[in-house]
């Protein structure tokens, strides 16, 4: 993305390389570091091909660079901001209802994910020290330990995190502007490529991390974000996001029918209207999702 449209805009994006393709891009970026003493930047890779954390590692040094499949090489948020000495990121779920006209909206509830051993530069191979992954962390010593703020297991919901930035006294709203602009901006970047299929929802899960500045920033974007359950935090995340899920996509293909409801979503419905954040013409299963800015809108409406 700072490649085609520019680091100005798209300045939420580590550095990032597709090796080997970009290896002689990335060499030139590493060397470049090296003459005002910078060869302590961390670098974080990550093969293509897999998930849920697996056969990623950090390095320092280029010669701890093997790799024998296509991997991603990205310049490590070293930096991050930590709740009692932990590290965490944020997956936000990201319903696109159709890209022609691009109608984007974000669920109010999402995971807030805890690495489960104390954040530490000087250890770069501990997997549960740097990794926020629930499939590594579960599996993890002090999985169910407590953690201080952090309590036990690995995961918070999305409220949460929001009554903990209130306690701190953190500009909330303008935290989730800078959100919203990354996942409109990013969608943005992929709507000219993506052929009109009016019948169709896509779910994106969309990881972000803060760092110490209170800066996002974007590491990934997950086509097929995972919906399995591992613990309580999971169910209660989850269930709503597959029940407007479900009903998003009849509205997308024609099929709302409000008689056709059941019970469940019915409740779902009353429990979450107070939130509802637009005007009475929506259907209430949107009550749960943002609409992302007001320049979407505007974009949307036009």
């Amino acid at each position: 993305m700072r490649a085609t449209f520019g680091s100005v805009l798209y300045d939420f994006s580590p550095t990032t390389f597709i090796l080997p393709n970009d290896y002689t891009r990335f060499l030139d970026e590493y060397n470049k570091r090296l003459p005002n003493r910078e060869r302590s930047t961390c670098w974080i890779c990550k093969p293509v091909d897999l998930s849920r954390g697996r056969g990623i590692f950090l390095f320092q040094d280029i010669k701890n660079l093997v790799y024998d499949c296509s991997v991603i090489v990205q310049r490590y948020i070293s930096s991050p901001l930590l709740m009692s000495g932990y590290k965490f990121d944020l997956r936000i779920y990201v319903c696109v209802k159709s890209f022609h006209p691009l109608t984007i909206y974000i669920h109010q509830e999402g995971l807030v994910r805890f690495a489960t051993e104390k954040y530490n530069l000087l250890s770069l191979s501990n997997v549960y020290t740097h990794l926020t992954n629930t499939s590594i962390n579960k599996c993890g010593p002090f999985y169910k330990t407590q953690k201080g703020q952090v309590g036990s297991g690995c995961k918070w919901t999305m409220s949460k995190f929001r009554h903990f930035l209130q306690s701190q006294d953190i500009n909330e709203l303008f935290l989730w502007q800078r959100i919203n602009n990354i996942v409109t901006l990013t969608l943005l970047t992929i709507t000219p490529s993506v052929p009109s299929c009016p019948n169709c929802v896509e779910l994106f899960g969309f990881d972000v991390l803060i760092d110490s500045r209170f800066k996002p920033w974007l590491l990934e974007v997950n086509h097929s974000p995972s919906l399995s359950l591992d613990c309580q935090t999971d169910f209660s995340v989850k269930k709503g996001l597959i029940t407007d899920m479900k009903l998003t996509g009849r509205v997308a293909s024609g099929q709302w029918d409000d008689s056709k409801r059941t019970k469940e979503e019915e409740t779902d419905d009353e429990v979450c209207f107070d939130s509802l954040l637009w005007g009475p013409e929506d259907p209430p299963l949107l009550s749960r999702w943002f609409e992302p800015t007001a320049d979407m809108q505007d974009r949307k409406n036009n």
